[in-house]
């Protein structure tokens, strides 16, 4: 695992987590830290973080639906060139099509509940599914570093 830094090198990592709810705060905290580590302000990375821990949180809830045998990947990855940042989180549940998932934002649809998660995470982030469904990509490049 590669140790982002000041000086400018790429971070990558990978960590496998459990199919519990508490792994959004584990993963928002490690996203902000990472970020903050490597000059970017807390006022650019908050709905990053928002988008990361609901990724986090679909992820458990909706695809593994809190089934402890199975587990969530986690990656990372901060490119210092172009100052983007690649979170992804792929569940061992079943998939889904994010077409067919009811937008919040529709008068018939603002009494459900459904469709709130993905919203927010496109709020903070460009966010793509993978592998049916089964792996949520966001992708986000930040302005300039803090001095």
């Amino acid at each position: 695992m590669a140790r982002e830094n000041r000086e400018g090198q790429r971070e990558h990592f990978e960590e496998v987590l459990e199919s519990v709810q508490e792994v959004a705060e584990h993963v928002e905290e490690v996203v902000g830290e990472k970020l903050e580590a490597v000059g970017l302000g807390e006022d650019d990375i908050h709905k990053f973080k928002l988008a990361v821990r609901e990724a986090a949180l679909n992820a458990v809830k909706h695809g593994n639906k809190e089934d402890t045998s199975k587990k969530v990947t986690f990656l990372f990855d901060y490119d210092p060139a172009t100052n983007e940042v690649v979170v992804s989180f792929t569940d061992e549940g079943e998939g889904f099509d994010p077409d067919e998932v009811p937008d919040p934002t529709k008068d018939e649809n603002i009494l459900k509940t459904g469709g709130r998660g993905i919203l927010m995470m496109r709020a903070g982030a460009n966010v793509q599914f993978e592998r049916g469904g089964r792996k949520a990509v966001l992708r986000k490049t930040f302005g300039q570093k803090e001095g």
